[in-house]
């Protein structure tokens, strides 16, 4: 066997793994939701905001699946015997980062409503305590995301430099 049958054999094995995997992880995410939805009628009790909170989370955790295979699909098609893959795989990436980051946002979003809702009948100390811890959160992922940025923007120079 050549190394570029080697290799081909191992993007189709990947393929595969990658393929049996997500339709796991939609499975036992929509399994879940089914779940919940029947609790939900059995437990009149529970406040429409809080159904509603674990519905945006399902539907942002499958928008995320969604984009996950995405990306790693299109990385799969690369060729990476060509001169330029790791280039391609690094565009792969980072556009599936950014469609994570997007999806964060929206959730960060979801969130600050969600918590403005629950804490509207606090005192106003306890509103202060969970908007702080709040706003932390938001914060970090803020923090989080530019290191990212300023990571691929690095790792884009090191390519650009190393094709010279």
């Amino acid at each position: 066997m050549t190394g570029e049958n080697i290799l081909e054999y191992a993007v189709d094995f990947n393929k595969k793994a990658f393929e049996e995997g997500f339709k796991n992880l939609n499975s036992a995410s929509e399994q879940t939701e089914k779940m919940m939805e029947a609790f939900f009628q059995l437990a009149p009790q529970i406040p429409e905001d809080s159904k509603s909170a674990f519905r945006n989370f399902c539907a942002n955790s499958s928008e995320g699946i969604a984009n996950i295979k995405k990306s790693v699909d299109a990385a799969l098609e690369i060729d990476v015997t060509q001169k330029n893959a790791a280039a391609q795989v690094l565009n792969v990436l980072e556009s599936s980062v950014q469609d994570t980051s997007a999806l964060a946002s929206k959730v960060q979003e979801q969130n600050q409503d969600y918590v403005a809702k629950l804490t509207k009948d606090l005192p106003k100390e306890g509103q202060q305590v969970i908007g702080y811890m709040s706003d932390a959160v938001n914060k970090s992922l803020d923090g989080f995301k530019e290191v990212i940025n300023k990571n691929f923007a690095f790792a884009h120079k090191v390519i650009e430099e190393s094709a010279k």
